[in-house]
């Protein structure tokens, strides 16, 4: 990564400055405030459709059934929800599916749900044209007959959706017996306060300059950049990090201070010296003929 320093330079007039100061500025990255109770409030989300599928009868659609069934292969059960609105000043803390168990012989923890590549309408969903699943989004649970089953889910996986998002269920254990009631299956979404943070500062991967003299030369060795009205362009390339998780980038900025010398082009000629392996270019001196008489 280039170092862009503040080199001393001669005392001869209007010399053109290197970078004085250059960094990017990521304003406002949200961090978790204390997690106290009265930061934090649950918010629960009802499917907009839902319905499941079953490899035995590929050609039916069993949107009427007040039911829901998984088990790992024949029958999968799909939801869909629309997307969760975030108030200002707020993050989505947790995010787990509830679902009441009506029948279950499962042994072992085993219900996984998975995000759903594609549409689907709950009306005419079948085993034969049913949407892929996708990325998993919990870890394995144990559903128990007459009890409300929580899946905690994957925060940052629902919430790149951006908008409305599907899940499949199955229970990968064989035989689990699994049904659940379709009326009480609802996303529950905990919701948290965030407060500003300090900026942080980023220096830049590349910086570089160029010369409309040499059009073909680039200066990215040299530990200086110029700047000037026209003939001097500099260039800078910045990576900006990724934002932890409970962190949101809200703006960014940069700044910078550059000194613009009164005759660029003398002053250019007295910039750093070059780095090892790179020459030094000097202007064509003009030469002045004497006017015809």
């Amino acid at each position: 990564m280039p170092q862009i320093t503040k080199r001393s330079r001669p005392s001869a007039a209007g010399a053109v400055g290197a970078l004085v100061a250059l960094a990017l500025a990521l304003v406002g990255a949200l961090l978790p405030s204390a997690a106290t109770a009265a930061d934090r409030e649950v918010e629960t989300l009802a499917p907009s459709q839902a319905s499941f599928t079953s490899a035995h009868r590929p050609e039916v659609n069993f949107s009427s059934s007040e039911s829901l069934v998984a088990t790992s292969a024949a029958f999968r059960s799909f939801l869909e929800f629309d997307g969760i609105q975030v108030p200002e000043g707020q993050r989505v803390a947790e995010l787990a599916l509830l679902v009441d168990v009506d029948e279950s012989r499962a042994t072992v923890p085993a219900l996984q749900v998975s995000k759903v590549d594609g549409s689907w309408d709950a009306g005419t969903i079948t085993d034969e044209n049913r949407p892929d699943a996708g990325v998993v989004l919990s870890e394995p649970t144990l559903a128990i007959a007459g009890e409300t089953m929580s899946v905690p889910l994957d925060v940052d996986e629902v919430m790149a959706s951006g908008g409305p998002f599907s899940i499949e269920l199955r229970y990968l254990e064989p035989n689990p017996g699994l049904v659940m009631d379709k009326s009480s299956a609802r996303l529950s979404v905990v919701l948290e306060q965030v407060e500003l943070s300090d900026s942080v500062t980023v220096a830049p991967r590349e910086a570089t300059f160029t010369s409309a003299f040499e059009a073909d030369r680039t200066h990215d060795r040299v530990d200086a950049l110029v700047t000037t009205s026209a003939q001097f362009t500099s260039y800078l390339r910045f990576d900006v990090p990724e934002p932890p998780r409970g962190r949101q980038l809200r703006t960014a900025s940069s700044s910078c201070a550059v000194r613009r010398a009164r005759r660029p082009s003398r002053a250019w000629w007295r910039a750093p010296r070059p780095a090892p392996g790179l020459q030094r270019h000097s202007p064509t001196p003009r030469v002045r003929r004497p006017a015809r008489r």
